[in-house]
């Protein structure tokens, strides 16, 4: 074997033998890192609407006379906005306050008990809320919540005399503010990080309070004392600047 074909087989050889050392020392591509998944937050503030129904429950005695007027339960639909803030405490727990405004056409007419002819006419125009929430997580993005604060009603009353009971038939109303406890609860889903559905079931125990109708006409008053109470029911959408957070 002449010298051409052992050098060329010593090479051959040399480079088969040395092929695992040079792989053994070429890089190594490092492996595509992957963040993990966003974790929901409830920490945050959000606005939203709602709508629903309501209902009024009104028991009138004649001041100080004692005798019932009335005990009758007017309803409507109401409508209007929130806005609030919550704090996640843990992976269970969420506080949050929250206020809310509502236009209301709850209302309607019943009888005077006593004068059987004359009309009470009962207006509920609008009702808001300002209440403390505390929420527990059944799920990361599904709240359950108790609430309670304070309420007040918007409302008109008018007292229709008709001529069987007044010389001249003649009406009279009074316009107010009335307020009190606020107890609730609700849930709220959040379909999306940002967008939520939530219902929601409300009461306020308004203060009892003393009122006059005026009948100058006819030149005699009547004293009221109302014990009261405003209920409702809403659904509603709420958006939240909450953003999705990594560990």
């Amino acid at each position: 074997m002449d010298m051409k074909k052992i050098l060329i087989m010593g090479i051959a050889a040399a480079a088969f033998c040395g092929a695992p050392a040079l792989a053994a020392d070429m890089p190594v591509k490092a492996p595509v890192y992957k963040a993990p998944p966003p974790v929901f937050t409830w920490t945050g503030c959000y606005i939203g609407g709602n709508l629903g129904g309501g209902w009024k429950h009104v028991r009138s005695t004649d001041d100080p006379g004692g005798g019932l007027e009335f005990n009758h339960t007017f309803d409507g639909l109401v409508g209007g906005g929130q806005i609030g803030c919550d704090y996640q405490v843990n992976n269970n727990w969420v506080v949050g306050v929250q206020g809310m405004w509502d236009a209301s056409g709850v209302g309607g007419t019943t009888h005077d008990l006593i004068f059987p002819a004359d009309t009470i006419n009962v207006k509920a125009r609008s009702f808001g809320t300002v209440a403390a929430e505390l929420g527990y997580l059944i799920n990361p993005t599904t709240k359950i919540y108790g609430k309670v604060g304070y309420g007040w009603v918007r409302e008109k009353d008018t007292y229709n005399c008709s001529t069987v009971d007044c010389d001249i038939a003649e009406s009279s109303s009074i316009s107010e503010r009335r307020g009190g406890l606020d107890a609730g609860g609700g849930l709220t889903w959040m379909f999306q990080p940002n967008l939520g559905l939530f219902i929601e079931y409300d009461c306020i125990v308004l203060n009892s309070k003393n009122a006059t109708f005026n009948f100058p006409v006819n030149d005699f008053t009547i004293p009221v004392a109302n014990k009261e109470r405003f209920s409702t029911i809403l659904i509603g959408v709420i958006f939240r600047n909450a953003e999705a957070v990594n560990n």
